[in-house]
């Protein structure tokens, strides 16, 4: 039980770092809005996506057939909703984003 308290204190208090200290501004966005919008941007870039772009990659290298066929289903499909693992927050900072799945 004293551990679980200890635990439960950690976690509110990374929170309360993440969500006040960090989450100061740089270039008019913190750090989560930075990844979120990098996220996005990754799978559903302007021009070319970064899915797209490790596709045209991997078939310049050669790789085996399936994997890249495997690659060009995903893109067709477009994903529409990212899986996303925050690994560090502490209080799943990603949720608050409707298009992410956390």
């Amino acid at each position: 039980v004293a551990n679980i308290d200890k635990l439960n204190e950690y976690a509110k208090s990374m929170r309360q770092l993440a969500e006040h200290h960090w989450a100061e501004k740089s270039h008019g966005q913190t750090r989560l809005t930075w990844c979120y919008e990098t996220i996005k941007d990754y799978f559903n870039g302007n021009e070319i996506s970064g899915l797209e772009r490790k596709c045209a990659r991997d078939k310049r290298k050669q790789i085996h057939t399936d994997i890249c066929e495997s690659c060009q289903t995903r893109i067709q499909q477009r994903i529409t909703r990212p899986r996303v693992l925050d690994v560090g927050s502490c209080y799943n900072a990603f949720s608050s984003f409707n298009d992410l799945e956390t």
